[in-house]
């Protein structure tokens, strides 16, 4: 609490001009919103916002709004009217946010019903305003019906107007070859810089029947022609484009090929060579497998080992089995975390294999 006496000179403790302000000065303590309110009147009332116009506006479904948004809704054109038009189309109950959105960017009813025409009739206030910040107008939406182009959808040509999909760049894909390229993997395109010159240099590269998918895993990965000519020249010659986005997605490279080379697995395919990056084989543990005196040429057994984490006591597990009457998938089961109900013959093979080499130690 702060004295009278600290802060008004005492000449002035007795005039009126003193008893006017020390009554102000209690009214201000005594009701904490005086201030406030002459405040929010002033503002109003600097903008034009009239007790008139505050009265329409709660008619209208907006009563005790906040002076901000009063302000906001003079400021850019917020009428009872513009409501009214909305409502007569069917758009009522709009957040008044979404109202001033509306008036900034340029949604008006007679957008709104245009774009109806144009079989979008419950467009949400979000997408309306989105529709104006990307400039989706209703000659885009004509064009870009006109390529034929399906699953246009609001969501959809906004994402084309972001990402700059026109109808020069759905002509230009088509001719490639993808004359039912989806909406969806245009975007995609779009998003990953799949460009025409980008297509060509892979086709070149010995994948002429590359899907659209593919294309895009292959920009999202950075598999290049460079990338390419590196794995043909560690081997893998013969790789799909489905293995190659492996190779690049597990980081099998160089180093790691040599390694595996080095450490005796010289004849791996694409896959195998991703199955040894994914479990971790490296030249230590096939060093491992070679001092228990375990033949360790073959990718497929190195991984199963190393699935087992091959050690003295499943040594001994593995040697104390019956192998005419034990059963493998039990014996999985056990010893493994891994779902053995979509095991092929293959895998079935390699892990038989496997648990033969370790009994015959």
């Amino acid at each position: 609490m702060f004295r009278i006496s600290t802060i008004v000179p005492t000449r002035l403790r007795t005039s009126k001009l003193f008893a006017a302000t020390l009554i102000a000065l209690c009214i201000g303590f005594q009701n904490p919103t005086f201030a406030h309110n002459n405040d929010r009147e002033s503002k109003l009332e600097r903008h034009g916002v009239t007790e008139q116009f505050i009265y329409e506006m709660a008619q209208l479904g907006y009563p005790s709004m906040p002076t901000k948004r009063l302000v906001a809704f003079k400021i850019h054109g917020v009428t009872p009217q513009f409501v009214k038009q909305l409502a007569d189309i069917g758009y009522t109950n709009i957040k008044a946010k979404h109202l001033v959105a509306f008036k900034i960017h340029g949604v008006t009813a007679g957008f709104i019903q245009r774009m109806k025409e144009l079989g979008f009739d419950n467009l949400k206030a979000q997408r309306l305003i989105a529709f104006k910040i990307h400039g989706v107008s209703e000659r885009f939406v004509k064009q870009m019906r006109e390529t034929g182009l399906a699953s246009l959808d609001a969501k959809r040509l906004v994402a084309f107007k972001i990402h700059g999909v026109s109808v020069d760049f759905v002509e230009q894909i088509r001719a490639q070859g993808f004359a039912d390229i989806t909406a969806k993997r245009l975007v995609a395109f779009k998003i990953h810089d799949v460009s025409i010159d980008f297509i060509k240099d892979i086709r070149a590269m010995g994948f002429a029947d590359i899907t659209p998918k593919r294309l895009a895993a292959f920009k999202i990965h950075d598999i290049t022609p460079k990338f390419i000519n590196t794995m043909k020249d560690l081997g893998f010659n013969k790789t799909s484009a489905k293995d190659m986005v492996a190779l690049s997605i597990h980081d099998v490279d160089r180093a790691f090929v040599e390694q595996m080379n080095g450490a005796g697995l010289t004849d791996m395919t694409a896959r195998q060579a991703v199955r040894l990056k994914i479990h971790d084989v490296d030249a230590d543990f096939i060093t491992k497998v070679k001092g228990y005196g375990l033949v360790a040429n073959n990718p497929d057994t190195m991984v199963v080992f190393k699935q087992f984490k091959l050690n003295d006591d499943f040594i001994a597990t593995v040697k104390a089995l019956d192998l005419a009457n034990y059963d493998l998938f039990e014996f999985l089961d056990e010893h493994l975390s891994y779902n053995t109900n979509f095991m092929d013959n293959r895998r079935i093979a390699i892990f038989e294999q496997a648990i033969s080499e370790i009994h015959g130690l």
